[in-house]
């Protein structure tokens, strides 16, 4: 009773010669009793894709290997066909009915008819080629949208992973939870997951223990959302401070002391948060890093908000805000580390529990304008919230 399958013996008769005609004409060839049935339809698509010419095989499978965007620009650029070549092959593929034409402007944009054509083409490649083509879609890729990268990070972590670059593929993985910083943090911490199973066996260098470090820190913060235990917390702190005495890197550890602290303090385990954001604070301090002490400010700004101290967010904040120069600076700044709206949202609700309403209204208006502007759709919500 399924259609596709009806629709694919259909075309492996025509593709065969068993059928003779045109559509809504077709007739039979040769005696009924043999025509044999495939038990699935899985095995139809391997045998029309086996029948195809060797050109038209070799784009399918290398759109199989590109998944959705199938683009014209995109599919020119890893094909090694001359144009008309291409054009040709892709027409037939639309004609045999593998590939529909998803779209025609601003350019030609391809889809497969179904997504068990596209499986079982993937898996009529041999992995070795498949690796190839993989590594030549994401170099493409990073041709095609070296304007915005960032958006393509996780299709690009995808394909160099698939290519067996693990080392490129984490770099990718992490550039996409940074990017995902305040858009998704469901998908963040997927991506920070990534680069800790892809980096968990490869040489050490001091790129890899930057990368497993901080894929280790968002972790923290995105699992204490989503509840995280005891054992798997401490777990985590352990194989960063482990990470982190082999590295040096100061600026590392007090980021990694501001997701530890920040974790907890989501969590609720206050007093316990406290020591690392603190530690976090002396670290920046040490190192002369400005904008990240004003960063470790706001995570203890968090932790006393948390707590219900109204007077120790004023007092933590206004220093903070001072550092990074007010809103003017911060929107000149816009990048995931500024917590200048963060710290606006903060002292909103500091001075609205000190009974200060109308600073308390400004504050939590341009947090909220900040918050909007940057596509922070979890902040803007608890402003809301607050407010």
């Amino acid at each position: 009773g399924n259609p596709f399958f009806i629709e694919e013996v259909v075309q492996s008769l025509i593709g065969s010669g068993r059928l003779e005609g045109a559509r809504g004409h077709y007739r039979l060839v040769g005696d009924l009793e043999q025509i044999e049935i495939p038990a699935t339809v899985q095995s139809v698509l391997a045998a029309r894709i086996d029948r195809l010419r060797e050109r038209e095989k070799r784009v399918l499978q290398l759109c199989a290997v590109i998944g959705e965007d199938l683009r014209e620009s995109l599919i020119e650029q890893v094909a090694e066909l001359p144009g008309p070549e291409l054009a040709e092959a892709l027409r037939s593929l639309v004609h045999g009915e593998f590939l529909t034409e998803r779209a025609l402007y601003p350019e030609l944009e391809y889809a497969f008819k179904h997504a068990l054509t596209r499986d079982v083409a993937y898996g009529s490649q041999l992995r070795e080629h498949r690796a190839r083509v993989h590594a030549a879609v994401a170099k493409a890729l990073e041709e095609l949208h070296a304007e915005a990268l960032d958006e393509k990070a996780a299709l690009l972590a995808h394909h160099w992973e698939q290519a067996g670059e693990p080392l490129e593929a984490a770099r990718w993985h992490h550039c996409a939870f940074q990017w995902m910083y305040m858009k998704d943090p469901a998908h963040r911490l997927e991506h920070a997951q990534k680069v800790r199973e892809l980096l968990a066996e490869a040489p050490e260098s001091p790129e890899t223990l930057e990368l497993r470090i901080d894929a280790l820190r968002c972790i923290l913060l995105s699992a204490s959302h989503l509840g995280l235990e005891e054992s798997e917390f401490i777990r985590l702190v352990e194989e960063g401070n482990a990470l982190l005495s082999r590295s040096g890197d100061a600026r590392a550890h007090a980021l990694f002391l501001m997701g530890t602290g920040g974790a907890l303090s989501i969590a609720g385990s206050l007093r316990a948060a406290l020591p690392p954001l603190e530690q976090a604070v002396t670290r920046a301090d040490e190192i002369g890093d400005a904008e990240l002490r004003a960063a470790a400010l706001s995570r203890l700004a968090l932790a006393h908000v948390m707590g219900g101290s109204s007077d120790r967010v004023l007092a933590v904040t206004e220093e903070a805000i001072e550092i990074l120069g007010g809103a003017a600076a911060a929107e000149a700044n816009p990048s995931p580390l500024n917590p200048y709206d963060a710290l606006l949202s903060f002292r909103g609700w500091a001075l609205a529990v000190s009974g200060r309403f109308g600073e308390a209204r400004a504050a939590l208006d341009g947090a909220l304008e900040l918050a909007t502007e940057r596509g922070d759709v979890a902040r803007a919500f608890l402003i809301r919230f607050v407010w």
